[in-house]
């Protein structure tokens, strides 16, 4: 099942769960009062809503980063390749020398499956991602929960000292 489609809601219930924070005495007192205000029991706030807000601020937004034109990037060169090429489940490019900067070519690609929603999410937080081009597939990954928080906050940390250097 892909809950895709859902991210706008998830992602509006926890924007309504972290406002609500100001009012409760505690974050579990207020995941459990939009939770009834919305009839969902177990509500998770760390869902597909969360990664892919996540996602969309760390490689959409500081775009800068991740275009063409600056694959040397300082944070290229501190996201450890061979680490990356072990979390990631399985993943395929039929883009030429795809491996000879693979982790520029790896984070540009995942950037451009994020920004046009190519991607698909299951219960677990299994996340596969696409790219294409002229209609065609030419790139696409698989990432599991764990893995993809991984990167997230190897990306995020990275960009957080980024700021603090500047």
């Amino acid at each position: 099942m892909n809950l895709r489609n859902e991210i706008p809601q998830r992602a509006f219930i926890n924007a309504q769960i972290v406002q609500n924070v100001e009012v409760c005495d505690s974050w579990n007192e207020s995941i459990e009062v939009v939770s009834k205000n919305y009839n969902l029991e177990h509500y998770q706030f760390m869902n597909p809503a969360y990664v892919v807000s996540l996602l969309y601020c760390l490689l959409i937004v500081p775009k800068e980063i991740w275009i063409k034109n600056n694959k040397q990037h300082i944070i290229f060169s501190e996201i450890d390749t061979n680490e990356l090429k072990n979390r990631i489940l399985s993943y395929s490019s039929s883009k030429p020398d795809f491996e000879s900067n693979f982790t520029y070519n790896f984070m540009h690609s995942l950037r451009n499956s994020i920004a046009h929603a190519n991607f698909e999410t299951d219960e677990n937080m299994n996340f596969k991602f696409w790219d294409e081009y002229k209609g065609k597939e030419n790139f696409s990954c698989q990432l599991n929960k764990e893995n993809l928080m991984w990167l997230l906050s190897i990306i995020g940390s990275k960009m957080a000292n980024l700021r603090v250097k500047t």
